[in-house]
Parts: C-alpha cells; sequence; structure tokens
C-alpha cells in the first residue's frame, strides 16, 4: 500500500477561503454591474401601472474610424422612442459630445424624430463619447426619459 500525504488543514483552508472570496466577488460585481445598467436606463416616464417607463426602447452606436487618415473618424447613432402614455406627444433630443469635455458637442438636434440613424462624421478616433438621447413631454416641456451610452470610432490596431 502507498502512503499519500494528506494536505495540510491550513492549504484547504487556504483553499475554501479563496474560493469564498472570489465568489463573493463575483456576486458584488455582478450586482454592481445590473445596478448601473438600471441606472443608465432609468428617467421615468407617464405609464401606467407601478413601473417606471422610459421612452428610450433602443439606444446603440457604430463608430468607424477608418475614413480616413486625418485622426478623424464617424459615429453613427441607431435609436428608437415609443411615449409611455398613449397619445403622450414627445420631443426628442439626440446628443453627442465628448465624454472628458461635455462642452465639446459634435452633434445635438433637439427636433429629432422618434427613431432614426443620424452620422456624425469628424469626430476624433479613439476618443470616448457620449451618444445621448432625451425625451420631453411637449406639454409641459418635462423630462420624459432619457438614455446614454459610451461611443468611440476606434482605430483597429495592425489595419
Amino acid at each position: 500500500m502507498q502512503h499519500r500525504p494528506t494536505p495540510r488543514p491550513t492549504s484547504r483552508t487556504l483553499r475554501r477561503l479563496a474560493t469564498v472570496v472570489l465568489t463573493s466577488g463575483l456576486v458584488l460585481a455582478s450586482a454592481a454591474g445590473m445596478a448601473s445598467a438600471k441606472e443608465i436606463g432609468s428617467g421615468g416616464g407617464g405609464g401606467g401601472g407601478g413601473g417606471t417607463c422610459n421612452p428610450v426602447n433602443r439606444l446603440g452606436y457604430k463608430g468607424d474610424a477608418t475614413t480616413s487618415d486625418t485622426a478623424v473618424g464617424s459615429i453613427a447613432i441607431d435609436y428608437a422612442v415609443k411615449p409611455c402614455t398613449k397619445g403622450q406627444v414627445v420631443t426628442v433630443d439626440v446628443k453627442l459630445y465628448e465624454n472628458a469635455n461635455p462642452a465639446a458637442v459634435a452633434y445635438d438636434n433637439p427636433d429629432s424624430t422618434l427613431s432614426g440613424k443620424p452620422t456624425v462624421f469628424g469626430v476624433k478616433v479613439n476618443t470616448s463619447y457620449i451618444a445621448k438621447v432625451t425625451v420631453y413631454d411637449a406639454g409641459t416641456g418635462a423630462v420624459a426619459g432619457s438614455s446614454q451610452i459610451f461611443a468611440a470610432a476606434v482605430r483597429k490596431t495592425g489595419v
């Protein structure tokens, strides 16, 4: 019969502790991710029932850094808005601005349609922008909801 050394209790305890810490970290990270995603999508609005409604149904983008060799690119914003209350008249403002300098607005259309795909040319390549859609109640001017995402025209390395 071969003799196998038994693991020391301290190494077993350390492995269990490491597993517990790692699992706890993953649970906290996923909870924080869900909370921040909910916060970005929040904005409230009219709407029935007990829940809040955000009239911005879709918001995405596509960045293109290959439009020229002049270090400028383009960002196409894809969005759709649906009022929370039937018959509600809303106005839509679509904006694209630099994340580090919100005063550097690359695009602003306060009279946007309820859905669209505007393309903004001349954005800085490898620069973080924020694409934001804000929906206002046309009668009161109150914000009915908004959503925003990070956007960029990122140059691919090796291309």
